[in-house]
């Protein structure tokens, strides 16, 4: 009896050096380009802002004074900015009105709180931050109207309004009124999408305005959240580092329409590109092209859930957030506005159903990842640039081993690893 156990644990041991082997030799294994695009999720629900990381984790928080309507803003400083509800309201604003704008730092203190509405205008859903650092806000006038103003801040609570344009009475007629802002830098121009009309409308931003271009989405249903595709950071002039301009289609228009699809139009040629088919939620939502070609969509009120779709529309990750959000925008590990929250924060982390066995370490000033598998078994480790090429591939069942990082270049990057039947996905920044 004795002998036998002691045989079958010698078989036992041979086959798991045999496995090794094979996993250290690279047999079996098949490197897979990264389809996810490694950036940090900002979302507001309620008082609060969240931020979460690529793995889904909440890694940071905002809290405002008030109820944010419909999205907060995460800005290059490490701020979020807050469109807050308040009580001036005049007919024809959406349903969601807000008017206070708060600036909240990364520390959470309050460093601007101002109102920005009046008896005579209200703003509807939206705002958008400016490279400037003035903010964009769309809303109702008491005549009935639709306008939109360039807000600059002053002091801790001062607002001067430095742009308007009021848009030609032929567009906001009926139930129309201004669901989202989209400013694009290098355009200096601004879309909005005019809800119950369905129309996308480009505004040029330069001197006195005007109509630039508009396009009628569909006979039925909602438009939300019209997007511009540019190469930059939401709400600045900085470009994504490693951005494909040509899988993103660059300038391009996106809006979400009817609760069931995302329409996207090139403006230029007056013609709709495609349409990514996603079951949205009856209020709100949010579309996004992010810099690997991929789109982030959320699915809009009473809802918490957030996807990031291949350019055929198929999931290749999805975010629960904390509450319900009425939209959600991606921001890549290089923006400065996560410069406080470094890059490799995550670096301390157990798989999923094994917590505590698998550790992944890495130190950015010794141009090194050092990576520690307490249990000995096999594991694999891939390394992807934004682009989706591997860069670096190892199979291993040792304890411990040194990826030197001396020699990439600059950049984004995934590192993936598979342990048995679990995966482990985070991201770091090479300055």
């Amino acid at each position: 009896m004795l002998k036998k156990q002691w045989l079958q644990k010698i078989k036992t041991s041979e086959m798991r050096l045999f496995t090794c082997l094979i996993v250290s030799l690279g047999f079996g294994f098949k490197a897979i380009a990264a389809t996810a695009y490694p950036g940090y999720i900002f979302t507001a629900s309620g008082q609060y802002g969240y931020l979460i990381s690529p793995a889904g984790a909440t890694v940071h928080t905002w809290k405002a004074s008030g109820s944010a309507r419909s999205n907060a803003y995460l800005l290059p400083d490490g701020s979020a900015l807050f469109p807050l509800q308040t009580t001036c309201t005049v007919k024809g604003d959406g349903a969601f009105p807000h008017g206070r704008l708060q600036k909240i730092s990364w520390e959470g203190t309050i460093t601007w709180d101002a109102v920005v509405c009046d008896a005579a205008f209200t703003p509807g859903y939206d705002l958008d931050p400016m490279p400037n650092g003035n903010v964009i806000v769309g809303g109702a006038t008491s005549a009935g109207g639709l306008k939109i103003v360039e807000v600059q801040p002053s002091g801790t609570s001062g607002a001067t309004v430095v742009w308007s344009y009021t848009l030609p009475d032929s567009l906001t007629t009926g139930s129309a009124y201004i669901n989202s802002l989209s400013y694009n830098p290098d355009l200096d121009y601004i879309l909005i999408d005019l809800n119950n009309v369905r129309k996308l409308v480009v505004i040029n931003h330069k001197g006195t305005g005007g109509i630039v271009y508009t396009y009628y989405v569909g006979s039925s249903g909602r438009t939300h959240a019209a997007e511009w595709v540019h190469k930059n950071y939401i709400g600045t002039n900085i470009p994504v580092p490693g951005a494909d301009t040509v899988a993103m289609r660059l300038n391009n228009l996106l809006v979400v329409h009817n609760n069931t699809e995302a329409v996207e139009v090139n403006f230029k040629t007056n013609t709709k590109v495609k349409s990514i088919t996603y079951t949205f939620a009856n209020n709100e939502g949010s579309v996004q092209r992010l810099p690997n070609g991929n789109t982030l969509v959320q699915k809009g009120m009473q809802s918490s859930l957030i996807a990031e779709l291949d350019d055929n529309g198929q999931t290749v990750r999805t975010v629960t957030a904390p509450g319900t959000v009425a939209r959600a925008y991606m921001y890549g590990p290089a923006y400065p506005g996560l410069k406080t929250y470094t890059s490799l924060k995550e670096n301390v982390q157990g798989l999923p159903s094994d917590a505590g066995t698998f550790i992944y370490g890495a130190t950015t000033g010794a141009g090194k990842i050092v990576v520690t598998n307490s249990r000995g078994t096999p594991l694999r480790l891939c390394i992807y640039a934004l682009s989706g090429k591997t860069v670096y591939f190892a199979s291993t069942c040792g304890r411990k081993f040194v990826i030197p990082t001396g020699t990439f270049t600059a950049g984004v990057y995934t590192i993936e690893v598979r342990h048995g039947a679990e995966l482990f996905r985070t991201s770091f920044v090479k300055m």
